[in-house]
């Protein structure tokens, strides 16, 4: 790889097709069938050979890879505890309210 301008191993991370897709300069239609079909890529223009070794691919659809969810599942969970401390602390401001006496309900 000492002679490579650019080399990415992606270290066993999952990569969207479409962002590898921006370094190279080839033009695939049907993404999906090319990845069934294919596991690499090769293409030579006027200054480069750019290699690619696909090792495993997921189509739209399937069960995505952790690590590219992680981060989402992170946030959702963060945003389910936001909301549920939110409606404890309504709740409990209100309660002590109520058992104080700190307002009055009028009904007609």
């Amino acid at each position: 790889m000492q002679y490579a301008e650019k080399y990415d191993y992606f270290n066993d991370n999952w990569v969207k097709f479409n962002e590898v897709l921006s370094e190279i300069p080839i033009a695939i239609d049907n993404k999906e069938n090319y990845l069934k079909y294919r596991n690499s890529i090769e293409v030579t223009d006027s200054l480069y050979q750019y290699l690619l070794y696909i090792k495993e691919y997921k189509l739209v659809g399937d069960i995505s890879p952790i690590n590219l969810i992680e981060e989402d599942i992170k946030n959702i969970i963060l945003s389910k505890r936001k909301v549920n401390f939110s409606k404890e602390l309504m709740n409990n401001i209100y309660d002590d309210a109520q058992n104080k006496g700190a307002f009055d309900i009028y009904v007609e």
